[in-house]
């Protein structure tokens, strides 16, 4: 079944007046979303944050669901404030050596480049790639020299 658009351009207000087109930083927030939080905000007011414990109740089945929806386990699914610090625990987390690559694309969002220059810093080649709209050229795997 193909996408109700206009239901879905539905669920973000701004579009009704608005083309938006970034995505990168604030983006739209769609109304189940505002009303979701309107519902928890409320809640929280009415009762002076006594659920507190049953919040983590909620984000578990929320991590559940989206488990369910990717294929794979809830414990895989982290909550993030935004995809910055997530990269950056992401890298944070590989053990990073004198003489591997960092690539990233060119002209893309600043955090990679912090992290890539911290890592050049380090002996770590760190290359941004320019993005291409052409058919990628891939050549066989190279092995892995870990």
């Amino acid at each position: 079944m193909p996408p109700d658009w206009p239901a879905l351009r539905a669920e973000f207000p701004a579009l009704a007046d608005w083309t938006f087109l970034n995505a990168a930083t604030i983006g739209q927030l769609p109304r189940r979303t505002v009303d979701a939080v309107t519902r928890h905000l409320v809640r929280r007011d009415e009762l002076a944050c006594t659920d507190l414990f049953e919040w983590f109740d909620h984000a578990d089945r929320l991590r559940g669901s989206i488990a369910r929806l990717i294929h794979c386990e809830a414990a895989d699914i982290a909550f993030m404030p935004n995809a910055s610090t997530a990269l950056s625990l992401l890298l944070g987390g590989i053990d990073w050596r004198p003489g591997d690559r960092f690539v990233t694309l060119a002209d893309d969002f600043p955090n990679q480049y912090y992290y890539g220059q911290m890592l050049a810093a380090r002996g770590v080649a760190f290359a941004a790639v320019p993005f291409s709209n052409s058919k990628p050229r891939c050549g066989r795997p190279r092995e892995s020299s870990r």
